[in-house]
């Protein structure tokens, strides 16, 4: 969380510096955020981050088509959960890290302070998954007698390379200078498998902090 806030400070302080509104930049809109996987919801412990570069073309006042490129882990946390005739997850963390293509239409509601809708889809290229945690093993031993034993694993397991989805948010655009500061709360959909074991889908929410020139 710390090295999250710092960050967040030194995004706003950079930009502050460069900080002016041009559509016409090749990049034009900066995103950072902090995401939390919809599996175990109630879970503390998986919280990922992402970042992102776009450019967004404007129709109108009202409309922004928005695309770009973005970087993703996302953390799903999971515990006491079977694996095998013998083996449990104590705990288990599955770090997932893919690059994302977006495209999104976003519809604003006012110049000036003001609320928009997100509605897109998205290509991930999944780069691989990091696994590590608590495995529990409950069976016999080499004389046959009950064995109970605790050991940590850690391990990169390879996913399928493309996913795709749909994204859905809410937010605010609230002007200062000649940049805008966003605000917004995404929830991001896959459709398909990230790999054939444990972890089936990837779907999270998102509180994102961006900056428009």
């Amino acid at each position: 969380m710390k090295k999250l806030i710092l960050l967040v400070i030194v995004f706003f302080f950079v930009n502050k510096i460069y900080c002016q509104k041009d559509s016409s930049r090749f990049v034009n809109e900066y995103n950072i955020w902090i995401n939390k996987s919809t599996l175990n919801f109630n879970q503390q412990k998986d919280y990922g981050f992402g970042l992102g570069a776009y450019h967004y073309f404007t129709f109108r006042e009202i409309i922004n088509v928005i695309t770009g490129l973005e970087y993703n882990q996302t953390r799903i946390y999971i515990e006491d959960t079977w694996i095998g005739h013998f083996e449990k997850y104590i705990e288990a963390n599955f770090y997932v890290n893919s690059i994302s293509i977006p495209l999104n239409a976003q519809l604003n509601f006012s110049k000036k302070f003001s609320f928009f809708l997100t509605s897109g889809t998205f290509l991930d290229i999944n780069l691989y998954m990091r696994v590590k945690g608590i495995i529990q093993y409950s069976g016999p031993d080499q004389q046959g007698h009950l064995s109970i034993r605790d050991y940590d694993f850690k391990e990169i397991r390879r996913l399928n390379s493309f996913n795709t989805g749909i994204l859905f948010g809410y937010g605010f655009k609230i002007p200062i200078s000649n940049c805008d500061i966003l605000i917004r709360n995404n929830l991001k959909v896959g459709f398909f498998d990230l790999d054939n074991e444990r972890i089936s889908y990837n779907a999270y929410f998102s509180l994102v902090i961006g900056l428009r020139f």
